[in-house]
């Protein structure tokens, strides 16, 4: 059964895409950093690999490639909403498979299906469009080392920024409820002090 390895730092990603999956015959397996995700595809036989643009470890966009193996397994990247990277720069590096978050969980399975040329479960897949059955594109080849960030002339680090973004969107995603509300009540304190503001000029 082909293996599909999901490099991701968000546990909550990590559990979309192997329910996404479900209809699909795979065995899927996760890391939460690029160290981890890299180590997995050098030790088992990984045949695709669905990965944050933005994963834990990376230092530069570039490093995306040392995952597939010198172009040996296809990548699907995912692209946080956030991102002040866009498709456009991916795929000037060569990745032509990139799904904005939150992904279609349809589309995903498309992809992977597409990639792996493997069959989707038709009882739990019903109504889904087929895949298509050209052959797969592949990832582009391992390019030449990129500069570090200390190497870098703008002075940011630009990793430490990219895990700032996740955890305020991820954090936001998890309070919203409470953040919600207390934007609520502090819009209803404005009106409020206006009212009496008003009433006092009066």
């Amino acid at each position: 059964m082909p293996l599909v390895l999901t490099a991701d730092d968000s546990a909550a990603i990590q559990r979309v895409v192997q329910v996404s999956l479900t209809p699909c015959a795979v065995d899927v397996i996760s890391a939460d950093n690029f160290s981890t995700a890299l180590d997995k595809t050098t030790t088992q036989q990984v045949d695709l690999i669905i990965a944050d643009a933005e994963l834990n470890g990376i230092t530069a966009l570039p490093d995306l490639h040392r995952l597939t193996a010198d172009g040996k397994i296809p990548l699907v990247l995912l692209l946080s909403s956030y991102s002040k990277t866009d498709k456009s720069t991916l795929t000037e590096l060569g990745f032509q498979q990139v799904l904005q978050k939150p992904f279609d969980s349809r589309e995903l399975l498309q992809l992977v299906a597409f990639n792996l040329q493997v069959d989707l479960d038709e009882g739990r897949s019903a109504g889904w469009q087929s895949f298509p059955t050209t052959t797969p594109v592949p990832p582009p080849p391992l390019p030449k080392p990129a500069a570090s960030a200390a190497e870098r002339d703008d002075g940011v680090d630009h990793n430490f920024a990219a895990l700032v973004k996740k955890a305020v969107f991820e954090y936001c995603q998890n309070n919203f409820p409470r953040i919600a509300r207390e934007m609520v009540l502090a819009e209803i304190r404005r009106l409020q002090n206006e009212k009496s503001d008003s009433v006092a000029s009066n």
